[in-house]
């Protein structure tokens, strides 16, 4: 990511960002606009569902290896 003390760009703003340019070249928003928010928040869904199913995993995973 490089290093700087006037700007600070995280891992999030970098997926944002790349998400924003791969939907822009699968779909125009100018001409479906619809579309492209529907696929955006799909997107965004599946990637939060991803999250949360990785955060109970690996919850559980301390959770067992604790109680033993």
């Amino acid at each position: 990511m490089g290093s700087s003390r006037d700007i600070a760009i995280g891992p999030v703003a970098v997926v944002s960002l790349l998400l924003g340019t791969l939907l822009q070249s699968e779909i125009d928003p100018i001409a479906n606009p619809i579309d492209y928010r529907r696929l955006a928040f799909t997107a965004t869904f599946f990637a939060g569902i991803t999250q949360a199913t990785l955060g109970v995993l690996r919850y559980d995973t301390l959770n067992s290896a604790s109680a033993t």
